[in-house]
């Protein structure tokens, strides 16, 4: 009778402790599971990202992609403004060549713009060359905005996700995590008179590619550069 007491017994503390540690082990993981900062710890283990180069920009199929239609497109557009803007000289030409028949002499500037503002042809020329210029720098500022797009987009996804994790904390009644600030800069005075005269390197000069990149024109390499 006893042994059986004591059987029940011992199968009564085992399944008390096993629930109680079950218990915690869901508590620890339910723990884990809330931490707001969970997700963005696991996206961007390193923490914020700097700016992507051009070589992990090159490495963006989707990116490039996008950049070489941009540049394609720009060639095409600026050739346009260009033939446009010809054919406007080229009738400007034609005006001042008559008036100077006219006149006996070179026409002032002041005459030949009265002159090419009351014709009606001139106008529409340079109306032409004026939106195709127009729509070049349109796209030559596109292909920038998207190169910028491209070197910010892993510290843009990082601010979103660290303000999506904060404002979890802060509705959780949890801290929200602080940044480590960057160790104060020592007075210019208290600095040994050899770090204050030390030279600071010059700044690197942009690359082949990122010039090309960035205007969409083919740019040659300067002297002992290897184009990339």
């Amino acid at each position: 009778m006893r042994e059986a007491w004591l059987a029940h017994a011992a199968r009564r503390i085992a399944v008390c402790v096993i629930g109680v540690v079950s218990a915690m082990c869901y508590i620890g993981c339910d723990k884990a599971s809330e931490d707001p900062y969970a997700e963005l710890d696991a996206k961007f283990p390193e923490g914020r990202p700097g700016l992507a180069d051009a070589r992990t920009r090159a490495q963006d199929p989707a990116y490039v992609e996008k950049i070489e239609t941009g540049a394609q497109r720009f060639v095409s557009l600026r050739e346009a403004a260009e033939k446009a803007q010809a054919e406007a000289d080229k009738f400007r030409g034609i005006v001042r060549e008559a008036l100077a028949k006219r006149m006996k002499e070179e026409p002032p500037e002041a005459i030949l713009e009265a002159e090419l503002a009351k014709n009606a042809h001139y106008q529409t020329l340079a109306k032409a060359a004026a939106e195709a210029q127009a729509a070049a720098e349109a796209q030559r500022q596109a292909n920038m905005k998207a190169i910028r797009d491209r070197m910010h987009a892993g510290a843009r996804a990082y601010d979103d996700l660290r303000a999506k994790a904060d404002a979890e904390a802060r509705a959780a009644g949890l801290p929200v995590r602080q940044d480590v600030a960057a160790a104060p800069t020592a007075p210019a005075a208290s600095r040994p008179p050899a770090a204050q005269s030390k030279p600071q390197a010059p700044a690197a000069a942009p690359t082949v590619r990122e010039l090309s990149e960035a205007t969409g024109k083919p740019v040659a390499p300067a002297e002992g550069e290897a184009a990339h």
